[in-house]
């Protein structure tokens, strides 16, 4: 289990891969280029969302999984880049 003092890089590497598998399986893989880090008591994710729905998905999972292992800051740098609208006309 990890520690929040001082965690050792194996439960690091644990706590980022459980983080990131509770992100897809909320998202359903649709947050993409999922970087998961922890820095001390800090929390930091990065990543690409099509919507702001995915974005808010992601998070929301993040922090469920941080509240789970106790007192940690989450930062996070996920972008959301839409697809652009087809021109009107496009079609006819």
């Amino acid at each position: 289990m990890l520690t929040t003092a001082s965690p050792l890089p194996a439960e690091r590497r644990e706590f980022e891969q459980i983080i990131r598998e509770n992100i897809d399986a909320q998202t359903g893989r649709r947050l993409r280029n999922i970087e998961v880090k922890l820095v001390g008591n800090k929390v930091m994710v990065k990543g690409e969302a099509l919507s702001y729905y995915i974005k808010q998905l992601a998070l929301a999972s993040v922090l469920k999984t941080v509240r789970a292992w106790g007192p940690l800051q989450v930062m996070h740098d996920i972008r959301v880049k839409m697809m652009p609208k087809p021109e009107m006309g496009f079609y006819s």
